[in-house]
């Protein structure tokens, strides 16, 4: 008798196991379901998701702002040849 409420506790413990381990997989598939495209896929899966698909900026915008003989210069950087520029010019 004792052995049969064993059996029956042990199925009870196994299915609510098995329970917890299907609810946990399912509030994934949930979380990744809500998930923008770009985490969820490597490359664009449509046409539409092409535009804005990258979201860095293809060129560096970096405004520098410098001291030059007491008189402050704005530099607005957007490629290697003006931070050498501007590099140039600080050494200068």
């Amino acid at each position: 008798m004792y052995l049969r409420h064993l059996l029956i506790v042990l199925e009870i413990l196994i299915a609510f196991q098995t329970f917890v381990h299907v609810l946990g997989k399912f509030r994934a598939a949930i979380a990744r379901a809500n998930d923008v495209p770009t985490h969820k896929f490597v490359c664009p899966q449509t046409e539409g998701q092409e535009y804005g698909w990258i979201t860095q900026p293809l060129v560096c915008t970096v405004n520098v702002m410098i001291l030059v003989t007491s008189a402050w210069l704005s530099f607005s950087c957007n490629c290697l040849c003006c931070l050498v520029s501007l590099y140039a010019l600080i050494l200068s």
